[in-house]
């Protein structure tokens, strides 16, 4: 289990950068859980995410697109912080 979720001061610049430009914050890796897809992990974090900024008066809908989800766990996933089941994949 690691300590800390990967982030710019403990990851290469090039992972770093290529989780940056998702604009997906680290909380998403909660939604992982071996059960969800991507897609699904997509909708929650649209409904989480807002702007980036959440509080209880900044609830709302942003968008977040599956590329962008994708993009952020196969970089979390080259760090081995993630790993991906091929069985969830094929159902």
């Amino acid at each position: 289990m690691a300590i800390l979720s990967p982030n710019g001061d403990n990851t290469p610049a090039a992972i770093s950068s290529r989780i940056s430009r998702t604009r997906i914050t680290p909380w998403t890796l909660f939604w992982a859980y071996g059960r969800r897809t991507l897609a699904d992990i997509a909708k929650l974090v649209s409904w989480d995410e807002c702007d980036g900024r959440y509080t209880s008066v900044n609830k709302g809908f942003r968008k977040v697109d599956v590329a962008q989800v994708v993009e952020f766990f196969e970089a979390h996933a080259e760090l081995g912080y993630v790993s991906f089941d091929e069985r969830i994949q094929a159902e």
